[in-house]
């Protein structure tokens, strides 16, 4: 299996490669000009200053694109690998114009600006030859041979002017070339160590029972049986295999992670020893499997290994040795106390293979794999609350077997403290108190609302008070500073999960928030309750005026939304086409921070199914 991370740094460095040389001649194509100054005579002494006419010129366009392209990509793909977080070349790769530290100062500015480069150059004169210095502040800083009479001295002059800065760039590429060479080292140190991890891990499964979140095949699924029975049916087995291990109701092993393992032969669930070589390669099919079929979403990937030895002297390789068999992992990420089920029908009546219809699932007991039931769906949820951490006593509801019914009979009132909340309210509304004291009281406020999130129904005196909370903040907020805000917008946008509460921010706050966010305010707390409250009809007009108005911010929140609605799934090739047609009226190299911000939008859309 490609290391595609690997391939991706390798690229970049022969990107560096090949750029060099064309930054590397820039000097020699911008108009030098020498001029000289005569200081003294005895001996005859001259200052020469050798300068750029235009002073600054900008790096010609295609080399800055395709400069600033590696840059990017350095920053985006690297630097969580560089050890001291690129303090070693922040400044060199520094687009700022005054940055003199960085290569683009270097190469755009005049010969003297920077403290590398000397722009005087003090010259006496003697019977037999010139002796030249680099000189700064009325200080010889810099001896330089001697030079003959005859030499011409303006063309000497330039060219070690333009050497200088030359030999400076030399030095901050390799600088730049060294600090991509140590994060790929750093990468694959991390990976050696990552893959000595996974192949204790694999060892460690080998080693396990069968049970419900580990599977062992020894042949591969045959998805693409010539029979197309045999086909449709290793599809659906291979569905219901992935549902089974990711509707897992152990918790005490493995959280959120299921196994099928490849190749490996079992006895009474256990490893046997037995083991042969599998060659499948298409995962993009099994991606498309899970996709298309299962929901919600799961995280699927594939890791090969090579497999010697048997059941009690197990070897495992990364990397393929003689006498070694490839058996290959698929490993399922899912989230605990999600019920995940058939989203569409698959089967064939007409060949005899009946359908799994949207809303099947699965579950495993051990190493069997039955259809799920409803207190198997129960049991799964709960498992979800018990991994939210309570500020009140909860009680075990699988060991109890309390259904969601006895669940919601037992405990009708979502338990939060009214009383606090109440009490927090009435302070904050008459007491003149520090901004620190007010933070504490929201946060206090905020945590009760935050236990409202495992209830499907709140009563009615719940939500009274809560429509008391929203009148509150909405007069609370006026003239507040910003950390106080953005608190409030927080807890505000929380409530948004509660359709009561929609209908009580739009009546009390909605207008106000809208007059705040059309002055330019682009509070992401606030960006999201405008959004959830409605008030963005059309989100892809919102999108193409960002675009315009270059609101890079504004781009950047809407990058969180969930375009996961009708109408843009109904037209998003004419949404992505519109898209792209705006972001090719930019300037790529001015306008990169806003170009990446709407491909990323563009890429979200394109998944929309």
């Amino acid at each position: 299996m490609s290391d595609d991370f690997l391939d991706k740094i390798i690229g970049i460095e022969k990107r560096l490669k090949e750029l060099k040389n064309q930054l590397q001649e820039i000097p020699k194509n911008r108009k030098l000009v020498c001029t000289n100054e005569w200081i003294k005579s005895n001996p005859l002494t001259y200052i020469y200053r050798p300068r750029f006419r235009p002073k600054e010129k900008p790096i010609p366009q295609e080399v800055k694109k395709k400069y600033l392209q590696i840059i990017d990509d350095i920053n985006f793909n690297l630097k969580k690998y560089s050890p001291d977080n690129f303090t070693n070349i922040q400044d060199i790769i520094d687009f700022a114009p005054e940055n003199k530290k960085s290569i683009v100062f270097l190469l755009e500015k005049d010969v003297y600006p920077t403290d590398e480069v000397y722009g005087d150059y003090l010259v006496e004169k003697h019977n037999d030859h010139y002796e030249l210095y680099y000189h700064r502040w009325d200080e010889k800083k810099k001896k330089l041979p001697d030079q003959n009479l005859t030499i011409d001295l303006e063309y000497f002059i330039n060219n070690d002017a333009i050497n200088q800065i030359q030999n400076r760039f030399d030095q901050l590429w390799e600088i730049l070339k060294n600090e991509v060479e140590r994060c790929k080292n750093y990468y694959l140190l991390q990976k050696e160590s990552q893959n000595a991890e996974k192949l204790n891990q694999i060892k460690s499964l080998l080693k396990t029972k069968e049970c419900e979140f580990l599977d062992f095949k020894k042949n591969m699924y045959k998805i693409f049986s010539k029979d197309n029975r045999t086909k449709l049916e290793q599809r659906k087995e291979f569905l219901k295999d992935v549902l089974g291990l990711v509707n897992n109701k152990r918790m005490e092993e493995i959280i959120g992670k299921a196994y099928i393992i490849i190749g490996i032969d079992e006895e009474n669930q256990k490893y046997n020893g037995v083991h042969q070589n599998i060659n499948f390669t298409n995962y993009q099919t099994l991606i498309y499997l899970v996709n298309e079929y299962i929901s919600p979403k799961l995280e699927i990937e594939f890791v090969e290994f090579y497999i010697s030895g048997n059941e009690s002297n197990i070897l495992i390789s990364k990397g393929m040795k003689q006498g070694y068999d490839r058996i290959l992992v698929i490993k399922l990420s899912y989230e605990i106390g999600t019920v995940y089920e058939i989203k569409k029908e698959i089967g064939n009546p007409i060949i005899k293979i009946e359908y799994y219809r949207k809303g099947t699932s699965f579950t495993r007991d051990g190493s069997h794999t039955r259809y799920i039931t409803q207190e198997d769906r129960e049991k799964l949820m709960n498992l979800a609350k018990k991994l939210i951490p309570y500020d009140y006593e909860t009680e075990d509801f699988e060991e109890e077997n309390i259904s969601t019914q006895e669940l919601i009979e037992k405990s009708p009132e979502p338990q939060i403290d009214k009383k606090l909340i109440k009490k927090y309210i009435t302070m904050l509304k008459t007491k003149e108190l520090s901004k620190k004291s007010i933070i504490e009281l929201l946060q206090s406020i905020s945590g009760e609302i935050r236990k409202l999130e495992i209830y499907d129904t709140i009563d009615k005196e719940t939500i009274n008070l809560l429509n008391e909370f929203v009148k509150f903040s909405f007069y609370f907020i006026q003239n507040r500073e910003n950390e106080i805000l953005t608190k409030i917008f927080y807890m505000l946008r929380e409530l948004t999960s509660i359709p009561e509460m929609i209908e009580s921010i739009r009546e009390y706050c909605l207008v106000s928030f809208v007059k705040t966010y059309k002055k330019g305010n682009r509070n992401t707390h606030l960006i999201n309750i405008l959004n959830n409250c409605g008030y963005f009809e059309n989100i892809v007009d919102v999108i193409i005026k960002a675009i315009r108005e270059k609101d890079i911010t504004l781009l950047g929140i809407i990058n969180n939304f969930n375009f996961e609605d009708k109408k843009i799934i109904a037209s998003k090739y004419s949404i992505i086409e519109k898209l792209i047609d705006e972001k090719e009226k930019l300037d790529f190299i001015k306008d990169n921070n806003l170009i990446q911000h709407i491909q990323q939008i563009i890429r979200k859309i394109e998944k929309l199914k």
